[in-house]
């Protein structure tokens, strides 16, 4: 009998043993397919998240064509043999393109001086003409001519590149990048 209850003891230890371990089992098992549910759902999340912002980009670039196309329809419907502030392709128009609002204006661009093109006496003495009539200084001109002319002479009341190197930098003597470019300028400011 006491080789009974030895025996008997023993296979209930087993048992709760196979019990605990097969708990642990399925308790390591559904850790590791939480794991990789969540892993999945966050790659999944951020593959949506990135088609949306490509749905976004291609939406957006439609639009934008759209507004050219627009834009290129209006300037074809002008046949009044002159071009001028009056025109309809002179008024802002707005429209909506897929749930994108759209602003376009066309303006004019030969009522506009090109400073890359200062070298031309002709373009310069347009520019000083138009400075003279704006009461503003004409030194802005020849400046302008300085930045963009390949060499170092000073251009009437212009500047080169011993007036910049006190700031810091030099005339770039190539056409302007970008529009900020001339704020560096001899007598250019945001105003």
């Amino acid at each position: 009998e006491l080789l009974n209850l030895r025996m008997r003891r023993r296979l209930r230890s087993f048992s709760n043993f196979r019990q605990g371990f097969a708990l642990f089992i399925v308790i390591l098992i559904v850790s590791i397919a939480g794991s990789i549910l969540t892993a999945a759902f966050y790659r999944v999340s951020k593959v949506a998240s990135t088609s949306e912002k490509l749905r976004d980009i291609v939406k957006a670039y439609h639009a934008a064509v759209s507004a050219v196309k627009v834009s290129i329809d209006i300037l074809g419907q002008d046949n009044n043999g002159f071009d001028g502030v009056g025109d309809d392709w002179a008024t802002p128009f707005t429209y909506n393109y897929e749930g994108i609002v759209i602003s376009s204006s066309i303006s004019d661009e030969c009522g506009k001086i090109n400073v890359n093109r200062l070298n031309e006496s002709t373009r310069l003495k347009v520019l000083l003409n138009l400075l003279q009539e704006l009461n503003l200084d004409e030194s802005i001109a020849y400046s302008l001519k300085d930045w963009t002319d390949k060499d170092d002479e000073v251009t009437e009341s212009g500047a080169e590149r011993f007036y910049y190197e006190q700031f810091g930098y030099k005339p770039s003597n190539a056409p302007f990048k970008s529009i900020y470019e001339i704020l560096y300028v001899k007598g250019i400011d945001r105003k």
